[in-house]
């Protein structure tokens, strides 16, 4: 999935060979194990141009399929089929399933295991993703996600290599890296960090003009990370300094990581023990490492903020960006909305700018980030949250959304990539 479609078994590989079997076969993936209805997998296969004949078609292409790899691949359900391979047979799970265990190790300061499970994600890319799926929306939002996240990782591997205190190793990968991505600050930081530990503060500030000049090609300036690592690089400050050939100090990460790191989170601390629902709580984690969207419906009372914040206190190591609750409850005004988002993500915004003014700017701020947003008690402004929501995951592919409602209209339930027709339920 990682590349072009390619199937192996005991006997090496097996080729797919027609695109249609390719496209249902991919969506199928995508799904997780969930099943996908018949006519998902023909909006798929042949987007608003679908035959007459689509479902007579996709049987066969199904059956196809079976023969190729064998009867047991997919199973049929009532509503469509599913993919009933293991997990760990696919690559797509086994980098998320990397990626979820070097953040892990990142957050606990454990760097060379970090570095380990975040280069073994890397070398598993073979080339873009999703390739058979370029027509399908959800097929192009998953690409999108996956690309998004591959330069995140790229990132967090070779700061954990600084970490470990291989900055000489790193300037050529990161001066590469650079020139991929101009606009992508943190690597800017990630080179002038490894310049200047490898004892070329000259060449480390001019990283930083170099910086500077790509970013004006959009009309911006350096964010205040950057600014202020070339600050503390101008005056070879202290927090810079590395004590042995292995290892960082505290300061140093704090200069080398973007702020989001230092405060990752505004959950609330319970003031009782969590009791029950030790099923749901899985289910939901589980859940947000496969979906983009995932909602908890029910009664008023029902427990859902509580199950939310519980779950996403489990998590907070696989958003290295931050897991940020927005309270909905005591608005009552749509044009409001967007002020708890702003103040959670620390966005200053001026006193004339527009409401779409403002939406821009926290795109902008969550374009190249892994951040969980959850919208809590969404019932009494579902139409202006669904609207944002789906602007903000179009925008923001490292972004994933938990929300929580007395009910969440289908419009939006289609959004997750997922389960879009089974939102999960908290119990009543």
């Amino acid at each position: 999935m990682l590349g072009p479609l390619e199937v192996t078994g005991p006997n090496g590989s097996m080729p797919i060979p027609g695109a249609r079997e390719r496209a249902v076969l991919t969506a199928l993936i995508v799904a997780a194990g969930d099943a996908v209805t018949s006519d998902r997998l023909i909006e798929a296969v042949w987007g608003d141009r679908a035959p007459p004949s689509a479902l007579k078609v996709l049987h066969n292409v199904v059956l196809r399929i079976r023969k190729l790899l064998g009867a047991a691949v997919i199973g049929t359900r009532p509503d469509g089929y599913a993919l009933t391979a293991p997990g760990d047979a696919i690559d797509v799970y086994r980098f998320d399933c990397l990626v979820r265990t070097g953040r892990a190790h990142a957050a606990g300061g454990e760097w060379e295991q970090a570095s380990a499970a975040l280069s073994a994600a890397v070398t598993l890319w073979r080339g873009p993703p999703l390739q058979d799926l370029d027509q399908w929306g959800p097929g192009q939002r998953e690409a999108a996600r996956l690309l998004e996240c591959h330069r995140c990782v790229e990132e967090e591997r070779a700061e954990a290599e600084l970490a470990c205190g291989r900055h000489r190793e790193l300037v050529a990968p990161l001066e590469l890296m650079v020139r991929e991505e101009p606009l992508r600050e943190r690597r800017w930081a990630l080179l002038m960090s490894a310049l200047y530990r490898s004892g070329r503060q000259a060449d480390a500030l001019r990283a930083f003009q170099r910086a500077r000049t790509a970013l004006a090609d959009i009309g911006v300036e350096p964010g205040r990370e950057l600014t202020d690592l070339e600050r503390a690089i101008s005056v070879r400050d202290d927090a810079l300094e590395v004590h042995g050939e292995i290892g960082v100090t505290p300061s140093l990460a704090r200069v080398t990581r973007p702020a989001t790191t230092l405060r990752r989170h505004n959950l609330p601390a319970g003031v009782t023990r969590f009791v029950g629902r030790a099923a749901e709580l899985v289910e939901v984690q589980r859940l947000l490492g496969r979906a983009r969207l995932l909602t908890l419906t029910g009664v008023g009372g029902a427990g859902k903020t509580r199950l939310a914040v519980e779950a996403a206190a489990g998590v907070i190591s696989t958003y290295p960006d931050g897991v940020w609750l927005l309270e909905l409850a005591p608005l009552t005004d749509e044009a409001v909305i967007l002020s708890p988002l702003t103040a959670a993500l620390g966005i200053t915004v001026g006193g004339t700018d527009t409401a779409l003014d403002v939406e821009d700017a926290v795109c902008t701020h969550l374009a190249s980030r892994q951040v969980l947003l959850i919208f809590d008690n969404c019932e009494h402004l579902i139409a202006p949250v669904a609207r944002l929501v789906n602007s903000l995951l179009t925008r923001c592919p490292g972004l994933s959304v938990l929300a929580t409602s007395w009910d969440w209209p289908a419009r939006c339930r289609s959004w997750c990539r997922i389960c879009p027709s089974h939102p999960v339920t908290a119990p009543t």
